[in-house]
């Protein structure tokens, strides 16, 4: 799980970083009306920023549906009924 959560985060700031550096060249690429074009650079590093949020959001749904598994896997194996909470 360890290993899963540097893989996301480190993936997660490398994103917030290359996303923020070029969203110039990024607002360019898709051909951004000049008018439009400051507008469309800060809201393209808006959402670069977010991208740390959204990949710990999963994250942290990865590991609660992990651990929901493990529970009901355990309850399984015992000679108990198994109850939710």
């Amino acid at each position: 799980m360890a290993n899963g959560i540097m893989l996301f985060l480190s993936t997660g700031l490398f994103l917030t970083a290359f996303i923020s550096l070029f969203a110039g060249n990024l607002a360019s690429i898709m051909n951004a009306p000049e008018e439009a074009y400051g507008l469309t650079v800060s809201y393209i590093r808006i959402c670069g920023a977010g991208a740390v949020v959204i990949i710990s959001y999963k994250l942290i749904g990865i590991a609660l549906q992990h651990a929901n598994f493990n529970e009901f896997q355990n309850a399984m194996r015992s000679q108990e009924p198994f109850r939710l909470g």
